[in-house]
């Protein structure tokens, strides 16, 4: 069965999207002071996490974070939360930074 061909005026406005979906982000990786791996320490929440996805929101810089559900350890998984970079700061949660390699790269970071 053939999939339904988008009219042009649908095929445009979504490029225009993802046109500016991109520019944000690679304006965010250009001006943001983190990247995708490190591990951060949130002041305002107090917890660590290592970054998955940097971007733009209006004006500030954003991270997609992938937040450890028990303590220091990656082994009972993780929750994704969305952290300004204002209130950020590198970890220096030794037994997170340690545990890290015991969870693929490609479930930390997309």
């Amino acid at each position: 069965m053939k999939t339904p061909r988008k009219t042009k005026s649908v095929r445009v406005e979504e490029s225009k999207q993802n046109t500016a979906l991109h520019k944000s982000e690679l304006r965010a990786l250009t001006t943001a002071k983190f990247q995708s791996g490190n591990l951060l320490y949130n002041r305002n929440a107090k917890e660590d996490g290592a970054v998955r996805r940097v971007y733009e929101n209006g004006s500030a810089i954003m991270y997609e974070v992938a937040v450890p559900k028990k303590g220091a350890s990656w082994a009972e998984g993780y929750l994704i939360s969305d952290w300004a970079e204002d209130v950020l700061q590198p970890s220096i949660n030794l037994p997170l930074k340690s545990s890290t390699v015991d969870v693929g790269a490609s479930e930390l970071l997309y």
